[in-house]
Parts: C-alpha cells; structure tokens; sequence
C-alpha cells in the first residue's frame, strides 16, 4: 500500500512556473528548491516540506513561505504554478 503523504510529496516534485514564465521552481526529492525570476539575476534556493497538500518553504536566507496543491496548480502568495517540461534545468546551479 503507498503511504498517502508519500504520494502527495511525490505529486509535488519537479519543474513548475507561472503562466508567464517569470518564475520558475523545481522541487528536488532531497527536499530542496531552486527558484529563479526572470526580472532578477540571482537564484533562490531553500528547502521545502509537503504536508499533504500544503507545501512550506524556507529559503537559504530565512524567508519563509506557504503553498498549497491543488487540482495539478501549486499556489504560492498570490502566484499560481503550472508543470512545466519546458523550464530550464535550474539543479545544476549552485
């Protein structure tokens, strides 16, 4: 039997950015993120932890951040997130 939160930590994996592409997130198995804006040069990275279909997130600076997934969209703030097969590759910044 597949433990539930398992699946929900698994749904939430991989590539997802807004509509516009400005922002781009990729949520890693090790339970890390990298983030990246189009509008800013520098990369974000932090860890996350799913709970259920709640996401929380802490950046390598201190901010902190909560999400939820629902029906295949992943709201952060008043941002709405997408799969995106067609994002960079951003876990091979540092």
């Amino acid at each position: 039997m597949v433990d539930e939160a398992d699946a929900f930590a698994r749904a939430a994996l991989g590539r997802w950015a807004t509509e516009d592409g400005a922002i781009v997130i990729e949520l890693r198995p090790d339970g890390r993120y990298n983030k990246a804006k189009q509008a800013a040069p520098d990369w974000y990275h932090g860890r996350y932890e799913v709970d259920r279909s709640q996401l929380y997130f802490e950046s390598d600076s201190g901010q902190v951040a909560k999400g939820e997934m629902r029906r295949g969209v992943l709201r952060i703030g008043e941002k709405q997130f997408h799969r995106s097969r067609l994002a960079p590759e951003l876990s091979s910044q540092p």
